[in-house]
């Protein structure tokens, strides 16, 4: 099941295969995300966000009602990151994370035998 917990967006940024990504702050979680259906998100922006994919931009105060009804009902902890906030643009953006590009699988190594060091 899926919650819907609204993400801002802190930093988009387009892959090397021409993907639109964005890192999203989900009450203090941050994961990348896919703007393919939403490309003209940018940082202090909502959304909500379904498999990876921005599906539905959200205004601020519509952020932060259903960010506190999450709570309210238990579904979010109190986090410390947002708990003195009421309006979720005046809590300032994180800075930009550093590394865009995600690490790249290891292949297996082939030699049935090899022990890695």
């Amino acid at each position: 099941m899926c919650l819907g917990v609204p993400g801002r967006i802190v930093d988009t940024w387009q892959a090397d295969d021409g993907a639109l990504l964005a890192h999203a702050d989900f009450d203090g979680e941050v994961r990348v995300i896919r703007l393919n259906y939403l490309p003209d998100l940018a940082p202090g922006d909502f959304t909500i966000v379904h498999a990876g994919y921005a599906l539905t931009r959200l205004d601020a105060d519509e952020a932060g009602r259903t960010l506190q009804l999450l709570r309210d009902v238990g579904l979010l902890e109190p986090s410390p990151m947002t708990d003195h906030m009421t309006d979720p643009l005046l809590d300032p953006l994180p800075d930009p994370l550093p590394d865009h590009q995600p690490a790249e699988p290891q292949a297996a190594d082939p030699r049935p035998d090899h022990q890695p060091a």
